[in-house]
């Protein structure tokens, strides 16, 4: 897997973390 495909990932939870 690529590092930038995990951030995207991990990016993508933090803003529905942020959202709830």
């Amino acid at each position: 897997t690529s590092c930038l495909v995990v951030m995207g990932e991990i990016d993508e939870l933090v803003v529905e973390v942020r959202k709830a």
